[in-house]
């Protein structure tokens, strides 16, 4: 007895997976992952180049504190030469040569001088023509 199969069709061997087109949902999942894996490199770079400008900002922020403070100490030297200047010029006055020299020293204008102090005692003025 001979029992003819159901109608089926022959069997055909099946062609290799990798040989298959992928099914469209398949390869939309793939291209999702793809641009997901490309978005996050861009993410990633862009954090990283945000990262590096915040660092350069910080880093030219404390320069310049370290420049204003330096321009301060040469404003403060500046002011306190010129002072230095203005009391050298006033120290090198004749007028202020000559009071410091009154004040301190006791010097006394060659009109008003009768006698010169010395060590030994006080000499007598020449007197013209003699002695």
């Amino acid at each position: 007895m001979n029992v003819a199969a159901p109608n089926r069709p022959p069997r055909v061997a099946r062609p290799a997976v990798a040989s298959r087109p992928a099914p469209v949902a398949a390869r939309d999942a793939v291209a999702a992952r793809r641009r997901s894996v490309r978005v996050g490199k861009a993410i990633v770079a862009v954090l990283v180049l945000v990262s590096i400008a915040l660092g350069m900002q910080v880093s030219l922020i404390n320069r310049q504190r370290e420049l204003d403070t330096v321009q301060n100490r040469i404003d403060e030297l500046r002011a306190t030469n010129q002072d230095l200047v203005e009391q050298l010029t006033t120290a090198q006055s004749t007028e202020r040569l000559r009071e410091v020299a009154e004040q301190r020293l006791g010097m006394v204008d060659g009109a008003d001088a009768r006698s010169v102090p010395s060590p030994r005692g006080v000499i007598a003025p020449v007197e013209p023509g003699g002695r």
